[in-house]
């Protein structure tokens, strides 16, 4: 019971890693239109706090906020006015954002779907972008298992180079 406790109390740690992990992966790609994916409104709403405290020209997306404030975000986004748009499960489907060349996705749910629209944000082709950058965080065995899987998936499809990083504050 107690070394199930502490792996949980782990993973939760590891999880919580999550907000200062995308910020500093996201400093690498300072002024490049990215999408940041989350789970949690709050967590999202902190991330955005803290990449606009690092200097990061970033808004945010989520059924909370009004519509119109969103149809707004959305549009200075694609504008250029902000380069990071962190948003949860209200931009996953039926919204065009090929301007987006970096994908984080800080936290997902197991579902295939949701990941496939949530990559098809990123990996829309327009003039004058040749590749994009996906980083997907993970804190369990889990989700690596279902990223190796997809991986075997998009072989021929994509080209799918790992990067691991440190989950530390540092």
């Amino acid at each position: 019971m107690k070394v199930a406790a502490q792996a949980r109390a782990r993973v939760t740690a590891r999880a919580s890693m999550r907000i200062p992990t995308t910020v500093r992966l996201l400093r690498k790609h300072r002024g490049h239109r990215t999408l940041v994916f989350h789970e949690s409104i709050d967590d999202a709403e902190m991330i955005c706090k803290e990449l606009c405290r690092d200097g990061h020209r970033a808004t945010i997306y989520h059924s909370r906020i009004g519509e119109s404030v969103r149809r707004d975000n959305l549009r200075l986004f694609r504008r250029g006015v902000f380069d990071v748009l962190v948003c949860c499960r209200a931009l996953d489907e039926g919204i065009n954002v090929p301007e987006a060349c970096v994908a984080v996705i800080a936290s997902a749910t197991a579902s295939g779907r949701q990941r496939i629209q949530r990559l098809g944000r990123v990996l829309r082709k327009v003039p004058g972008k040749d590749h994009a950058a996906v980083y997907t965080l993970y804190a369990t065995k889990e989700e690596e298992a279902r990223l190796a899987e997809e991986e075997a998936k998009l072989l021929g499809i994509a080209s799918i180079k790992w990067q691991r990083t440190s989950i530390s504050n540092g």
